[in-house]
């Protein structure tokens, strides 16, 4: 099951702004617009990501973290991703070799040898790769696994427990050398869906582009026209143009903008940016609408301060089997007032 997913910039402007609500935490990097190294495939990337953090729920696993990279640097030895207990000790260490192969290593960056990847597969300066790894926590029957553009270039059983307990709990990405990172994915084993490596995919960012289906839209808009037009923006102007409501069980709903995407798609991911304005109690929902049938989340307590939230459905509402493009294409998104 999809558990997490970021293009790293595209419905963000700031570092800061990345780690309210999206990423548990940050350290270093910043977001780029241009400038990015040529076959890129998205608009934005992070660069220089020294570590980024992602909670997962404490379980032994698997997990499966996949993300495209380009390292603009010599090759080096260097941490990559970091599967951690539920206290942020190491339990596998996934890093890069100087040829550019991969090393898998039980606890932290240096830890004991789990194994490298198939020599003469790797990753070159200054081409960009796909790249997945998945870890699940053993003394006896751990795994690790990682993939490169699509192809197994290590697999391992046995033990991955490096702390006291087996439990993931935070997954870290970030290396030190020169690398610009797009298109995060996290997921589990669990679910008919999304539950195993991906391959090399896309996250694109498609903002509010309509007003929703009526009767639905009882939220105010402040700072534009239309409540739509408040919730369009790529990047967040927060105070300027937002849309705003006080009465439990008012709705609003935007439609997106279209795709020219064709096929299946792993998920449709709906992003809001929240916050109360007192201190009273307020409890809202995000909802994802498809054919008039809604897809509701759980209720969030918003606080004072901007957060992000997301919505993430695997499957169309409407048709209960993944999205397509005629669905995605009339989706509407958006919030109930719940408290």
């Amino acid at each position: 099951m999809l558990k997490f997913a970021d293009p790293c910039g595209q419905f963000y402007a700031t570092i800061a702004q990345a780690v309210q609500g999206v990423w548990t935490s940050i350290s270093g990097g910043s977001i780029v617009t241009s400038g990015l190294p040529a076959g890129n495939v998205d608009p934005t990337a992070f660069q220089n990501l020294n570590a980024g953090t992602i909670a997962v729920p404490n379980t032994a696993g698997p997990y499966t973290i996949g993300f495209r990279m380009v390292v603009t640097n010599t090759m080096s030895h260097q941490a990559l991703v970091i599967f951690q207990d539920a206290t942020s000790g190491a339990q596998v260490t996934i890093s890069t070799n100087v040829d550019g192969t991969f090393r898998a290593e039980l606890g932290g960056f240096g830890g004991t040898l789990i194994g490298d990847s198939t020599a003469g597969i790797a990753i070159a300066q200054n081409v960009w790769n796909y790249i997945e790894c998945l870890t699940s926590v053993s003394a006896t029957v751990g795994i690790v696994t990682i993939m490169l553009n699509g192809v197994q270039i290590f697999t391992f059983t046995g033990n991955t427990k490096a702390q006291a307990t087996a439990i993931i709990g935070f997954i870290k990405l970030g290396t030190n050398s020169n690398t610009y990172i797009q298109d995060v994915y996290v997921l589990d084993s669990t679910g008919t869906y999304n539950n195993t490596f991906l391959g090399d995919c896309r996250i694109s960012a498609y903002n509010a582009a309509g007003v929703g289906t009526a009767g639905i839209n009882q939220y105010t808009a402040n700072g534009a026209a239309t409540v739509w037009q408040c919730t369009k923006d790529a990047t967040p102007d927060d105070d300027a143009t937002y849309a705003s409501d006080n009465t439990p069980g008012d709705r609003m709903s935007v439609t997106a903008a279209t795709t020219a995407l064709t096929g299946g798609f792993a998920a449709v991911v709906h992003v809001s940016r929240v916050r109360k304005d007192d201190a009273g109690t307020r409890t809202v929902a995000q909802t994802i609408t498809s054919g008039g049938v809604d897809a509701v989340a759980s209720n969030v307590n918003p606080g004072t301060s901007y957060a992000y939230h997301l919505q993430i459905s695997e499957v169309d509402p409407n048709t209960s089997v993944p999205w397509l493009q005629a669905g995605f294409n009339a989706v509407q998104m958006g919030l109930e007032t719940v408290v």
